[in-house]
């Protein structure tokens, strides 16, 4: 399985002076659209949009439309989740009544499970009882497949960063990495969120947060032969 991995495109209309970044996800979508073999799916892992209107998650859409493949989303901490959900919620059958951006898909090798750490207002990520108890509910009705979670928030210190720790306490991340341990089908995590790489291991679980898609806004040296090109993940399972 292959799997495109974008995040923290911050979408934002007016566009910020100086800054392009629609025009960054464009030539992403067209990377990855010339790709052989081709992805099976593409994976946003949220903050879309910067300000969470309407009409940013439209020119997004308008965008990541053109992908050749399925696109998933979860949010960020700078997404709504009613806007994100009137734009994208149909193509992730979420229903209309859902509190949470959660939710899975399963492909023939694999098991995808989609989390959303979003806190309303706020930067840092949280894992509600709700949420922990719907990915224990998830985890559970494929316990043997092979399983790979995407989130926003990354649950291990970015030490780079100049706040390094992204939750919201480490009692939340307690109760998670708990989870993590008692399934160990769970293979791979990945996030984005602090718009810099990052890597840990949890036990046999490896966890990955990427940089941000947008130019302007990624942290780190990422050499002369990037100037100009959105950064972005490929991996195959």
């Amino acid at each position: 399985m292959k799997i495109a991995h974008i995040s923290d495109t911050h979408i934002c209309l007016p566009e910020p002076e100086n800054t392009d970044r629609l025009a960054d996800l464009k030539l992403a979508v067209d990377e990855i659209n010339l790709m052989h073999p081709s992805p099976q799916l593409v994976i946003h892992t949220g903050d879309i949009t910067h300000n969470g209107l309407v009409e940013e998650y439209q020119a997004a859409h308008e965008l990541l439309g053109q992908l050749k493949m399925p696109l998933y989303v979860i949010p960020g901490n700078k997404d709504r989740r009613r806007e994100m959900k009137m734009i994208f919620g149909k193509a992730m059958k979420l229903h209309d009544d859902s509190r949470f951006f959660q939710y899975t898909i399963n492909q023939d090798s694999h098991r995808l499970v989609f989390l959303d750490t979003l806190d309303e207002g706020e930067r840092l990520g949280n894992l509600c009882e709700a949420r922990l108890n719907n990915l224990v509910q998830m985890l559970n009705e494929d316990g043997e497949k092979p399983t790979v979670i995407f989130m926003h928030h990354p649950t291990f210190d970015i030490v780079e960063a100049p706040r390094p720790f992204q939750f919201i306490s480490h009692e939340v991340v307690a109760q998670f990495e708990k989870i993590v341990r008692d399934n160990p089908q769970i293979i791979k995590i990945f996030s984005g969120h602090s718009h810099r790489y990052g890597r840990h291991k949890l036990g046999n679980t490896d966890l990955l947060a990427i940089s941000a898609l947008a130019i302007d806004l990624r942290w780190g040296d990422y050499g002369e032969e990037m100037r100009g090109r959105p950064v972005y993940e490929v991996y195959d399972f």
